[in-house]
């Protein structure tokens, strides 16, 4: 388990900057938190000015939202963290890399959690409900393992679907092979 997380609110009260403290309550994200984006808050497509490296654990959404990288930042996802979404969609557009086994979770088929840029790093992904889509170039050697009580889909949009690790399981759909 990891260490004393804290949560960290986006309110988007004054851009779409995550590195203005103003836009979360709790302060700036800072390595080893917990992110929370809520329903219907303001700037919901953002942009990470925070620098590289930036570590995470949970991240939890309740709407549409999209995050992209300012310049050179990139997020890692550590632990066994899990990024739920219980409507709409997630779109990740900045580099990522995998420390360990990371949870998506969706509220339905038609909500996903979708990574447009290099996904690395030695973990992979446990996706047990909802759609993972994997766009982007991925190193990552974890795997993808479907999985859970609804319906999991794994869609990747290049000619072959990053990771070298155990194969998918469930419902797979590869767009472009």
């Amino acid at each position: 388990r990891h260490a004393a997380a804290a949560t960290k609110t986006w309110n988007g009260s004054v851009s779409n900057l995550w590195s203005n403290a103003a836009n979360w309550t709790g302060g700036l994200p800072v390595t080893g938190d917990d992110l929370v984006f809520p329903a219907a808050a303001p700037n919901r497509t953002m942009v990470d000015n925070l620098g590289a490296g930036l570590s995470l654990h949970n991240v939890t959404t309740n709407d549409a939202y999209r995050v992209t990288a300012a310049t050179t930042e990139s997020l890692t996802f550590a632990g066994s963290g899990t990024i739920s979404n219980s409507s709409n969609g997630v779109i990740i557009s900045l580099p990522v890399t995998l420390a360990a086994t990371t949870n998506t979770s969706t509220g339905g088929v038609f909500s996903g959690v979708i990574f447009t840029s290099q996904i690395t790093g030695a973990g992979g992904f446990a996706d047990n409900q909802g759609t993972l889509e994997l766009d982007g170039p991925g190193t990552f050697s974890g795997g993808v393992a479907l999985s859970g009580p609804g319906s999991a889909a794994l869609v990747c949009q290049n000619a072959t679907c990053p990771g070298t690790g155990t194969s998918p399981i469930g419902n797979v759909a590869f767009l472009n092979p």
